[in-house]
């Protein structure tokens, strides 16, 4: 029996040849995969397997989600995740900050104190962030006013607060205290 590095010739170039399909196979993929790519630019690795499990059947390659993923990481083929960053408030400002008027308050009926702030929300038809500011009223947590705008400019923030204003009604003769988080 002839052995050659340690196994026997059979053996040898069963697994040279299981290699080489190997190799065959991945270059096969990445070409399958580089053609659904210039359709389809972005989609996800397993949209990508989903839709190329058609090809798979035909060609008769069986190749499992996961194990889908190896070639794509070997042949740098993975979409690296989009970071979404917007501009959020900036509270290092030049401008007068009053001071805090409620303290460690604690308010004892409705429409007393009224807290306002500003996030930010993605808005998947428009494909861009929007900021919502919205007025809660921080003993009921009612949300008085509330507005969807597309800049942080100061516009968004009065509509909330003509909307609470407004959602107030008749009990203007009663204190309030608007509070924020001096944000600009």
């Amino acid at each position: 029996m002839c052995m050659m590095f340690g196994y026997t010739k059979q053996a040898y170039y069963k697994q040279l040849c299981q290699l080489e399909n190997e190799v065959f196979q991945e270059e096969f993929i990445v070409g399958l995969i580089n053609d659904k790519r210039e359709i389809s630019k972005r989609g996800t690795g397993r949209n990508l397997h989903q839709s190329l499990l058609l090809d798979f059947a035909v060609h008769n390659i069986k190749l499992g989600r996961d194990k889908f993923f190896e070639p794509l990481r070997r042949n740098d083929l993975l979409i690296k995740s989009k970071r979404f960053r917007t501009w959020t408030t900036c509270s290092y400002h030049h401008f007068n900050k009053y001071t805090n008027l409620i303290g460690n308050a604690v308010p004892t009926r409705a429409i007393e104190i009224w807290v306002s702030d500003i996030t930010y929300l993605w808005r998947k038809s428009l494909d861009k962030f929007c900021h919502l500011s919205v007025i809660t009223d921080l003993y009921s947590r009612k949300i008085s006013g509330r507005c969807v705008h597309e800049s942080l400019n100061v516009n968004g923030c009065l509509q909330a607060l003509k909307e609470a204003i407004r959602s107030r009604g008749r009990n203007t003769n009663q204190s309030l205290i608007h509070h924020s988080n001096r944000g600009v």
